[in-house]
């Protein structure tokens, strides 16, 4: 049985939680990044602070726990876990990174989600909000010369990719590359800032996943972020104009794209949406404005 007790006269956490669930180790996927996720980050960063909420904090570190798991495939205790958990007397919230969600049956909680929820069972009173995927800062990008319209590179993990490369490889200004390679390398992630930097725009397909770390890298490296998908995570909507933010095109939209590249290069808009990508880089993508935002919105339970 396990159970629940106080911070700070507070937000509720679980206690007696097996350590194996709360493993802080430092994740290096991008292989630039060197911290420990917005799950860290958030565990942290709550346990100072003083709030009122009806919710539970399941602090669970999901993406380091089904790394170590053989990506979720041997995660019975676990499921065990959750299965004990009272959720008819509690409601709960929690913070994943985790492509796909959870994965396990979750009821009466509230996921803050990077990476979508495609492979967790959903049910009636399991919901889910939007964070930005985020890693570890890029510094200042030390190519400032635009030599490319735009830049891609990266693995062929969705449909999505291939019609892209397929379509526009001998674009003139498109430097377009597809990493066939299962994992990058130091030498890889060097040129995938070089080449981000130095592009007006920056391909941003979905992957395995429906979003993905470049979309935010992108903007963090001053290319305008081109995010093609078959479903998007939009998040802040509250305070991100994602229209003036990026070039959004569905999947049967790809053959448009060179069209609208054009159009904004051809008006006032390419410097606006460029300065409004720095302006939400430093304001809202970043892992203490994403902990603040979830800290104000379960203070609403």
């Amino acid at each position: 049985m396990f159970h629940i007790f106080s911070i700070n006269s507070g937000i509720q956490m679980i206690e007696n939680i097996p350590k194996s669930f709360i493993d802080l180790s430092v994740q290096s996927y991008p292989i630039h990044n060197k911290s420990i996720g917005i799950e860290g980050y958030f565990y942290k960063f709550f346990k100072n602070k003083n709030i009122e909420t009806g919710l539970t904090y399941l602090p669970i570190q999901w993406t380091n726990y089904f790394l170590k798991n053989k990506y979720g495939k041997e995660i019975d205790e676990l499921k065990n876990f959750i299965k004990a958990l009272n959720f008819n007397k509690n409601k709960y919230f929690t913070v994943t990174q985790y492509d796909g969600g959870p994965l396990v049956n979750l009821n009466n909680t509230i996921v803050f989600s990077c990476g979508g929820m495609f492979n967790t069972p959903k049910n009636n009173n399991l919901s889910h909000i939007n964070i930005p995927l985020l890693t570890q800062k890029y510094r200042t990008p030390m190519w400032t010369k635009k030599d490319y319209k735009v830049g891609y590179i990266g693995r062929n993990t969705h449909s999505i990719r291939e019609k892209i490369i397929d379509m526009y490889i001998n674009y003139e200004g498109y430097n377009l590359i597809n990493f066939k390679e299962q994992s990058a390398s130091k030498k890889d992630n060097k040129f995938f800032k070089k080449l981000t930097s130095r592009s007006m725009f920056t391909l941003c397909p979905r992957g395995y996943g429906p979003t993905s770390f470049r979309l935010y890298e992108s903007i963090n490296l001053q290319s305008i972020p081109v995010y093609i998908s078959d479903e998007f995570i939009l998040p802040f909507q509250n305070v991100v104009d994602w229209e003036k933010l990026a070039i959004i095109l569905q999947e049967d939209e790809i053959h448009l794209l060179d069209k609208k590249i054009n159009s904004i290069l051809n008006s006032r808009k390419y410097n606006e949406m460029l300065n409004y990508g720095k302006e939400c880089n430093s304001k809202f993508f970043n892992m203490e404005y994403t902990s603040n935002y979830i800290l104000k919105t379960i203070e609403l339970f």
